[in-house]
């Protein structure tokens, strides 16, 4: 991704989040998003005092490491930060990623730009998404849903095989909408669903 087609996509993450206000973010894959999020969510409490915390979570120490050393420190209090490695695992009898250790949160918004496939450790039946060029499928975000809130919300940045694995399994009815530009995302938006 061009740099101003990433500078433009992070602006489009950063409004998101301030239209959303969410109180619990997670993100798979941390960087110049991290900071963004923190942005957003230092912004909605100074306007208008929403606590939103961010939960990043990273399977590649150098980039933890990296973006951690990045972020001010008036920015760090928005955020938690989490090392988890990614591996190979099965989700309904499919070859999928997730990693090993997710905070223990119910999140409002999640944001899926991780792992990258050469951070998957292990392989099943002999398959692995490292040796080969094999499209990533992560698993994590659907592993969320069952007890999230109900203003659930997922974005899922030009990983679009993980993007239709997700639309596949996941249980709740959602409003999707499928994007090109700035690189390209989807987004699910969990739709209002009375009790019976």
């Amino acid at each position: 991704m061009g740099k101003l087609k990433l500078l433009n996509f992070k602006y489009f993450l950063y409004k998101l989040i301030i239209e959303r206000k969410p109180k619990c973010v997670v993100e798979f894959g941390s960087g110049f998003s991290t900071i963004a999020i923190a942005l957003a969510l230092r912004e909605n409490k100074l306007k208008d005092n929403i606590s939103g915390h961010l939960y990043s979570i990273e399977g590649n120490k150098k980039w933890f490491h990296n973006t951690q050393e990045k972020i001010d420190n008036d920015l760090k209090k928005f955020i938690d930060f989490h090392y988890s490695k990614p591996v190979t695992s099965t989700f309904n009898g499919h070859l999928v990623s997730k990693h090993e250790k997710l905070p223990d949160v119910s999140p409002n918004f999640i944001y899926l730009d991780g792992p990258s496939p050469l951070d998957v450790e292990g392989e099943i039946h002999g398959l692995s998404f490292k040796k080969n060029n094999r499209r990533i499928i992560s698993v994590d975000p659907i592993l969320y849903e069952s007890s999230a809130p109900a203003d659930f919300f997922i974005l899922i940045d030009r990983r679009y095989t993980n993007a239709n694995f997700i639309e596949k399994n996941l249980i709740y009815n959602y409003e999707i909408k499928k994007k090109i530009y700035f690189g390209g995302f989807v987004t699910f938006e969990k739709k209002y669903q009375p009790y019976p």
